[in-house]
């Protein structure tokens, strides 16, 4: 069985850029967040806290989990701040929701 790795951080949009400096380092890194896909959501979209960035990562693996996490705390960015407990949970199901959303959605076109 799969057992998924589901990071959600949170951050002020005045960090964007450093933040985004993180996920876009070294795009063809087998262990880089653009290999592995993330998630940037704005908080009031998600029925969470207006005026905060969301990220989601999803990883299969809990050691590159470990590594995207440890890298993200390491950057230092002042307002980024791993969510967890019902806010993270509320994060997740919403940015889970709007994917299955999404795919139902190609399904009735596609048929």
């Amino acid at each position: 069985m799969v057992v998924f790795v589901k990071l959600v951080f949170s951050y002020l949009p005045a960090d964007d850029k450093f933040v985004k400096k993180v996920l876009e380092a070294d795009p063809y890194a087998p262990d880089s967040f653009a290999r592995t896909g993330y998630q940037v959501k704005d908080g009031k979209l998600l029925g969470a806290e207006a005026g905060k960035t969301y990220l989601y990562i999803s990883v299969e693996d809990e050691a590159l989990g470990a590594s995207f996490k440890k890298r993200l705390i390491d950057a230092k960015v002042e307002s980024l701040k791993e969510v967890s407990g019902e806010e993270k949970d509320k994060a997740v199901s919403a940015i889970e929701g709007e994917g299955d959303s999404a795919a139902s959605g190609f399904g009735s076109i596609f048929g």
